[in-house]
């Protein structure tokens, strides 16, 4: 066991089992909240929920402070579970050596904030430590793996093309409906969330030691360039992210790069996931030679102290990953003074999506490829590199289903078909064009007929009756 994974697994026993076996310092001290819908979650695992605009009318606090963390809190006190953090859950029960999220979520804080969440409670309004923020779902993508929620351009789809049919699993609800309802304000000054965001920021800005930007593509939302001047002009003590695809036009790289020298502790985080037509398949809109074009632009032009690619690990990535790793070790051979690093976070929702679905000899095999590539380069990686690499490799052999409300592969690999092909379609693609014979032979081998007793042709007016 490598050091530093015993000493998380120490701070587990030692600062976390102190206070419960189940306890997570996110539920307290970080938030995603997106603003344009009215959502909030304590990390990127957990489902969003909505926030309750009467209460944010009086305390602007509670768009993080919502009922149902609060009541997750108290779970979390009691030694109990959370269903929504079952990402944690399951590496936990691969083995007793497994570090899970919450761990590294928890440690980013002082152990004393940790020790002390007994005596602060459930129903504390907390002014948050850590937060990502999404203003709007303005993006110029449509990933394959995001929806309607989460990009305009889904949205846009979705009203011209309706909802995918004949998918089965009850997590695939995202591609049978368009999010337009859950964004119920026309346009910003309407909005009772993102007023009551701007009524919490002086206090807000005096309590963060971190705060970080999503979307949709934030570099589209004249909202995050409001904040930036904000932080350029206030110069307040937290440090400072965005994410973008780096895909937008030249005039915003170039804008965000000029920004970028003028705040003093600023990163930015992008995604990929594996190289060429693969990357532009998974990643619709990624034009993969400008965004690798874009990042050198940032190791060698911008102001950021670091720069983190988020590798979503889902089945399609599988195919190219150790090539697209290969790219950011040369990356890091160039990054001079700043960082260049690389995280992975297993896609888990839609499952059929999810590395899980494949069949267990490319499973195998992948993970044996992950494995020699971490040993080969484990000199030039970091801790938590190796750890991530180390945890997908267990992972893509040890575990069973992505979630525990996920039903047997043979559904997933159905929806997997269904769903492709219908992309193909919309999008004008042909999956098997561009992933390797490999994959084509399992794809064409799957009998997309949907057995009757799961056989569903959703609508949005029928959705709201489905798991």
């Amino acid at each position: 066991m490598s050091d530093d994974r015993q000493k998380h697994l120490h701070y587990r026993w030692n600062i976390l089992d102190k206070v419960s076996p189940t306890i997570c310092g996110a539920k307290w001290y970080n938030a995603t909240i997106w603003l344009g819908m009215g959502g909030t979650t304590s990390c990127h695992h957990p489902p969003f929920h909505q926030i309750d605009v009467e209460e944010i009318k009086s305390n602007p606090s509670a768009i993080h402070n919502t009922k149902e963390k609060k009541e997750q809190r108290e779970q979390m006190l009691n030694g109990e579970r959370p269903k929504g953090c079952e990402y944690c859950w399951t590496l936990e029960d691969l083995g007793k050596d497994v570090i899970s999220d919450r761990v590294y979520k928890s440690n980013i804080y002082k152990d004393q904030e940790i020790l002390g969440l007994r005596e602060i409670g459930s129903q504390a309004d907390i002014d948050l430590k850590t937060l990502e923020i999404s203003f709007d779902r303005n993006c110029n993508f449509a990933c394959s793996y995001c929806n309607s929620s989460f990009s305009s351009r889904w949205a846009k789809e979705m009203r011209e093309r309706g909802p995918f049919v004949n998918l089965i699993h009850g997590d695939t609800k995202a591609f049978n409906h368009n999010a337009d309802k859950d964004f119920k304000w026309e346009n910003e000054e309407e909005n009772p969330v993102l007023a009551a965001f701007w009524r919490w920021w002086p206090d807000l800005s005096k309590s963060l030691q971190e705060l970080r930007v999503t979307g949709g593509e934030p570099l589209l939302s004249q909202q995050f360039w409001k904040l930036l001047e904000k932080i350029i002009a206030e110069k307040p003590g937290f440090s400072f992210a965005t994410n973008s695809n780096l895909g937008v036009p030249e005039t915003l790289i170039n804008k965000l790069i000029s920004q970028s020298q003028n705040i003093e502790s600023f990163d930015l985080y992008t995604s990929c996931e594996t190289v060429g037509k693969q990357a532009e398949y998974i990643r619709d809109g990624l034009k993969y030679d400008y965004f690798c074009s874009n990042i050198e632009r940032m190791i060698k032009e911008s102001g950021f102290k670091s720069i983190n690619i988020m590798m979503t690990i889902n089945a399609l990535s599988m195919f190219g990953m150790t090539k697209f790793l290969d790219k950011i070790m040369e990356w890091k051979k160039e990054q001079g003074n700043k960082t260049v690093t690389f995280t992975m976070n297993i896609l888990r929702f839609p499952a059929f999506m999810s590395c899980l679905t494949l069949p267990n000899e490319l499973r195998e095999k992948f993970s044996k490829e992950l494995k020699n590539w971490t040993d080969e380069h484990s000199n030039l990686l970091l801790k938590h590199e190796i750890e991530s690499l180390e945890r997908l490799s267990h992972y893509l052999v040890k575990a069973e289903k992505p979630h525990h409300k996920s039903i047997d592969r043979r559904i997933l690999e159905i929806d997997f078909k269904n769903f492709f092909l219908q992309y193909d379609e919309r999008r004008g693609r042909d999956i098997c064009s561009v992933f390797p014979e490999e994959f084509s032979r399992w794809f064409n081998s799957i009998n997309e007929k949907v057995p009757k007793k799961y056989f569903y042709v959703f609508s949005d007016a029928d959705n709201e009756n489905r798991e």
